[in-house]
């Protein structure tokens, strides 16, 4: 069987979708790099990812390149073994207390928060290089049109 686009776009990628306080919602298939869009509501930020998919699965197609495909989700107990220095142990054992926490539930709120941050922040980051190349791709298209109204001018 063939792999083309209706193939690829068939199959159950993950889609990142992340508030952004600027455009709204951010969403980026996690499998695709650089495979992002955005929308003023989670909905049209989701319909905004299936066009921006598309066009990246065809750009890739055209140009032969391997096309990652969705990983199977891999089982996890939820357990871990952490090491740490007796001192942050402590710490973060008082912290837990003051705040009426078992020293596991504050653990999991420290890293969940941390871990929503990071990805907020790349995501962002992202949705605003993109932002620039938009910016530079309209000046440069009205640059053009500058120059050939002046043509028209003359």
């Amino acid at each position: 069987m063939e792999k083309d686009i209706d193939y690829y776009m068939a199959l159950p990628y993950t889609r990142e979708l992340v508030p952004d306080p600027i455009v709204g919602w951010g969403v980026k298939i996690k499998e695709l790099p650089n495979c992002m869009s955005q929308g003023e509501t989670p909905e049209e930020a989701l319909r905004m990812i299936e066009d921006a998919m598309r066009g990246w699965l065809e750009v890739e197609l055209e140009a032969g390149d391997p096309i990652p495909e969705p990983k199977a989700e891999e089982e996890f107990s939820g357990k871990t073994v952490l090491r740490m220095p007796k001192w942050l142990h402590r710490r973060l054992a008082e912290y837990a207390e003051e705040e009426g926490m078992s020293l596991n539930q504050c653990l999991v709120s420290i890293l969940a928060s941390g871990v929503e941050g990071a990805e907020h922040k790349k995501l962002a980051t992202q949705i605003e290089q993109i932002q620039v190349r938009i910016r530079n791709l309209e000046s440069k298209t009205l640059s053009s049109r500058h120059v050939n109204m002046i043509r028209d001018d003359e």
